[in-house]
């Protein structure tokens, strides 16, 4: 298992979304308890065209060298445990390793050796978002005024200009959260 994600990590970058914005328990796990925000995206913008898709949840772990093949399942990485399903999950996968074209048309990205990989000193991979996909930025109602201050003026960029922003806030009758617009 250690192996497989290692040398995946090193040809592929994944961008984990939500299809939910308004979980208390996505919230609390990924936005520091409340003080972090939201980016909501546009989901037709081209950059997430077919290399996003939908996670599966299962209680049936995908097979790990196991097959008959002695290929490992593809479902490996979009498949979680159903104790997650909370989560709505899509994926955005890019590949970025060494590409070889096979006779069959196709493309392959060759692994490379787990040796050659030095996980004590990895790469960080940043993924450009295209501006206009973003489509809002939901602060957190735990969020610091420092913080807002500076997402304010990052949207200030030309470019950024069409972001609308919200305020969340708990549901008082329900464990969701709400939003209401608010300006910069």
């Amino acid at each position: 298992c250690e192996e497989v994600q290692l040398r995946s990590s090193a040809i592929m970058r994944i961008l984990c979304l939500s299809g939910k914005w308004d979980n208390v328990l996505m919230w609390s796990h990924y936005t520091d308890e409340h003080n972090g925000f939201v980016i909501e995206f546009t989901s037709d913008n081209p950059f997430f065209g077919p290399t996003v898709s939908k996670v599966k949840y299962s209680q049936d772990r995908p097979l790990l060298g196991d097959r008959p093949d002695g290929w490992n399942d593809p479902a490996l990485f979009e498949t979680k445990s159903k104790d997650w399903e909370y989560e709505d999950e899509y994926r955005k996968f890019e590949y970025f390793g060494k590409k070889r074209q096979l006779p069959n048309g196709n493309t392959l990205v060759e692994f490379p050796d787990a040796t050659a990989i030095n996980a004590k000193n990895w790469p960080v991979r940043l993924l450009d978002i295209p501006p206009l996909a973003i489509r809002r930025i939901i602060f957190g109602f735990r969020i610091t005024v420092e913080t807002k201050t500076r997402i304010f003026g990052a949207l200030k960029n030309e470019r950024l200009k069409h972001v609308a922003c919200s305020q969340a806030t708990p549901h008082r009758n329900q464990f969701l959260m709400e939003q209401s617009p608010i300006k910069g």
